[in-house]
C-alpha cells in the first residue's frame, strides 16, 4: 500500500469534520450546546487505536479536584465565543 492510499481515510475524516463544522455553524449557540449535551462522551474516554503493526493506547486523565466535565468545558467555550 502506498502513502497516498494511507492518507485517503484521513482526508475523508477531514471532509466529514468540515461538514460537521459547517452544519454546526448554522445553529445558534443554544442549539449547539443541546447537540453536544445529547452526544456527551462517556466518562471513560480511553481507547486503543490499531493501525497495521502499531497500536497506540490513548488514556485520558483529569484532575480529580475539578468540578467541570467535558460538556461543561465545551459549554463554557461556546458561550464565551465572540
Amino acid at each position: 500500500m502506498n502513502n497516498e492510499q494511507n492518507l485517503k481515510p484521513a482526508a475523508d475524516v477531514y471532509e466529514l469534520l468540515d461538514e460537521i463544522k459547517y452544519l454546526l455553524a448554522q445553529k445558534t449557540k443554544e442549539e449547539r450546546l443541546s447537540i453536544f449535551k445529547e452526544n456527551e462522551y462517556p466518562k471513560d474516554m480511553d481507547f486503543d487505536y490499531d493501525f497495521g503493526n502499531t497500536v497506540i493506547e490513548v488514556r485520558t486523565f483529569f484532575e480529580g479536584s475539578r468540578d467541570s466535565t467535558v460538556s461543561d468545558t465545551l459549554e463554557r467555550i461556546i458561550t464565551e465565543e465572540k
